[in-house]
This record gives C-alpha cells, structure tokens and sequence, in this order.
C-alpha cells in the first residue's frame, strides 16, 4: 500500500526532528569537550606557572643560604683573626700581669673588639665588619 501524502509528510517530519535532536545532542557534546579542552589547557598553564614560581623561589632561598654560608665562614675568619691578635697582645704581657693589670696595647684590643661586636650586633650578619688592626699584631 503506497503511502498517503499526510503519512509521507509525517515520515519527514519525524526524520526532520530525529536529525534536528541528534545534531543539538552531537553539538552540546562538542561543544562541552571544547570547554572542557580549554578549561584543561588553563589548568596546565597555571601549574606551569606555579612550578616556575616554585623553581624561582627554591633558586632564591639557594642562593640566600650560599650567601649566609660565605657571611658565616668570613665572620668565623674575622673571629679567628680577633682572637689571634688578642692573644698576641696578651702574650706580651703575661709575665707582668699580676693584679690584672693590662697595658695600653690589650685595652685598645678590648676596645676595638668591643666596638667590632656592637657593629656586627647592629648590622647582622652579612654585612661586614672591621677586621682586627694590622698595626695592634
């Protein structure tokens, strides 16, 4: 039995809707994976960003605590120097001591290096200090 024209408009008008849903389905799919793609791509950009922030900052602190270490090792040199030049002048006078009685040499010692103290006190360590007096040696 051949088909009437209303039953044959019907038919289209079916497949019509049937593709018309299919293509909203197939096009609300592309269109959240694109979303989905981008949104992706914005979180991989930012975590690239955060390692760099990461990797700058690890450079940073390394640098910061090589600079301590040289602070530190030329602080214990500028000690050892102090120290050497204290005992010297002490030396020269050992046998004389009695009483504590110290000559002008060892009290200006004492007095430099208590000056030296309070400008390492006030300045921190990274900044550097006076060494002992080449001329008191």
């Amino acid at each position: 039995m051949p088909l009437t024209l209303t039953q044959t408009a019907l038919a289209l008008l079916l497949v019509g809707l049937a593709s018309s849903v299919g293509g909203y389905v197939y096009g609300h799919h592309q269109g959240a994976a694109e979303q989905l793609a981008a949104s992706n791509a914005r979180a991989v950009q930012q975590l690239a960003s955060v390692i760099d922030a990461t990797d700058m900052l690890v450079a940073n602190a390394n640098d910061a605590s090589r600079s301590l270490r040289n602070a530190q090792e030329a602080l214990r040199a500028a000690d050892n120097q102090s120290t050497e030049v204290m005992k010297r002048a002490l030396a020269k006078t050992a046998t004389t001591r009695d009483g504590c009685v110290f000559d002008a040499d060892v009290m200006q010692q004492l007095a430099a290096s208590r000056e030296r103290a309070a400008q390492r006190a006030a300045a921190g360590v990274r900044h550097s200090v006076p060494a002992a007096s080449a001329a008191s040696q």
